[in-house]
């Protein structure tokens, strides 16, 4: 049986992409600049990258931020394979060593897998549209996110309506598909922000302290 990773991409799409540009971190910054403003990463952060597929973007973050620690989380493992060979091109980009911590954590269609009231931040990039069990991940979600920490959850999806038709994944939602979503599975929407066709959306938990 066939096990599909929570993203859109194929694994070694990234690789192939870091080795062919060999970026400069200021390069490689600039062209990510909108979206590392937004997640806006500080030290000491735990944070769980949710549909991480291969760990490439925890990887990309930790040449911009120190002291963090990640868990690149998917329902399937062979993306992964991907993550050494990146690493060492990321820290090259960087010019030292990761400070960062990155954990992989494998889940399934209804869990994470991660711990209890964690994480600082959750980032699930290109994924929601693609869970087969979209609320029980959301009520999961719920639980690995720290409520004292004013816990984020920040979303990066196709917009149904705003994306080109020819684009779409299966299970893109318009954008009130998504707020309804969100809201009922008790987020509160505070911001959104525009990068290309897609839209990075900011949620709080709705009973954080």
């Amino acid at each position: 049986m066939t096990t599909y990773s929570q993203t859109c991409l194929n694994p070694g799409y990234k690789l192939q992409l870091l080795r062919s540009f060999k970026l400069g971190k200021d390069s490689l910054y600039n062209s990510d600049k909108k979206e590392i403003e937004f997640i806006h990463i500080n030290n000491h952060d735990i944070i769980a990258d949710i549909g991480s597929f291969n760990g490439y973007y925890p990887l990309i973050y930790s040449i911009f931020s120190d002291s963090c620690v990640f868990y690149a989380n998917d329902i399937q493992q062979s993306g992964f394979a991907y993550y050494d060979s990146m690493k060492t091109i990321c820290e090259q980009i960087r010019g030292s060593s990761f400070t960062n911590k990155i954990n992989i954590v494998i889940g399934n269609d209804s869990s994470t897998q991660l711990p209890d009231h964690l994480f600082s931040k959750v980032i699930v990039r290109d994924a929601l549209h693609h869970f087969k069990m979209k609320d029980k991940m959301l009520v999961d979600i719920k639980r690995i996110m720290n409520p004292v920490e004013d816990a984020k959850l920040l979303l990066f999806e196709p917009i149904r309506g705003q994306t080109n038709e020819n684009d779409l994944c299966p299970g893109a939602m318009t954008k009130k598909e998504l707020l309804e979503l969100l809201d009922t599975n008790g987020f509160k929407f505070l911001k959104e922000i525009e990068v290309g066709d897609r839209s990075w959306l900011e949620f709080a938990l709705k009973n954080a302290q």
